[in-house]
């Protein structure tokens, strides 16, 4: 089975030989390759999506996949439950991010975010790397359990799942100063 612009060539070229057209596919062929794909490819390239509207996108799409806590550190009575969690997630939904109210990062699940960019066409690793340098995102790899504090996660808050850390909330400033909150690469980040 042929695919693409060739199998159209071919049949194009068959076509004339049954004398059903007399255009010259060679001409047009060569107009496709030196012309047409160049300018195609240009335009591709040149197309880059803000960083802030893929994560927010993502973000939009998963908000019942999304818990909402106060901060990182759990609760030191376990009855202040109610005070720790902010957001809970959507009923039927699975556990895709984390937010952090008192940082202001957010842990997403790498495999769910690698599974959305691939579902919308959007390149996972341009994605990353457009967040790094806009600075939302401040680690690429990092391993936690996304459900700590949660009762339905039980008392290890669920597996040790590998995301990403980002913060909508800082972005590069002129001046270089990215306002990002260091973070150890390769760090786990445990409960």
């Amino acid at each position: 089975m042929v695919r693409g612009a060739g199998g159209d060539f071919v049949a194009a070229e068959l076509a004339k030989a049954a004398g059903l057209h007399d255009i010259d596919v060679a001409l047009v062929e060569r107009w496709v390759i030196d012309v047409l794909l160049p300018q195609q490819r240009r335009e591709v390239t040149t197309v880059r999506e803000e960083a802030g509207s893929v994560l927010a996108e993502f973000l939009n799409d998963n908000i019942g996949n999304m818990i909402a806590v106060a901060r990182h550190k759990l609760p030191i009575v376990p009855d202040s439950q109610e005070d720790y969690v902010r957001r809970d997630l959507a009923p039927g939904h699975s556990l895709r991010a984390r937010f952090e109210e008192s940082s202001g990062n957010t842990y997403i699940l790498r495999s769910a975010f690698e599974t959305w960019c691939r579902r919308r066409h959007k390149d996972y690793q341009a994605a990353l790397d457009e967040m790094e340098r806009q600075g939302p995102l401040l680690k690429r790899h990092c391993r936690t359990r996304l459900g700590r504090g949660l009762p339905q996660f039980g008392s290890t808050g669920g597996p040790l799942s590998t995301c990403i850390v980002v913060n909508a909330t800082r972005h590069e400033s002129p001046d270089g100063d990215s306002g990002r909150v260091p973070v150890r690469q390769g760090a786990e980040v445990t409960g």
